[in-house]
């Protein structure tokens, strides 16, 4: 995304830094899932069990790996839309 993707008012900035977070950290997330069962599968080592236990691992990692960065973007209200610009840096697509 470019600076001139980024919206210039303050909330359409915010919702779009978030919505584009938790979009990076949902595709790496799933991507890694699915890499950690095949391993295991691979092995001859994935049982349901194992399988869910690693999807909460990494939805719990996921989470707490870009709640800061989520929470500076709703907590930015004052028009300042650099912070957006430094999500979606460092949250973009590779």
């Amino acid at each position: 995304m470019s600076d001139a993707d980024v919206p210039t008012e303050p909330a359409a900035a915010e919702a779009t830094g978030v919505a584009a977070i938790e979009e990076r950290a949902t595709t790496v997330r799933d991507e890694q899932v699915q890499r950690a069962v095949a391993t295991l599968d691979a092995r001859g080592d994935v049982t349901p069990e194992k399988r869910a236990a690693v999807e909460r691992l990494a939805t719990r990692l996921t989470a707490r790996l870009t709640a800061p960065a989520e929470r500076a973007l709703r907590q930015t209200g004052s028009g300042d839309d650099e912070v957006a610009r430094v999500a979606l840096a460092l949250f973009g697509e590779d």
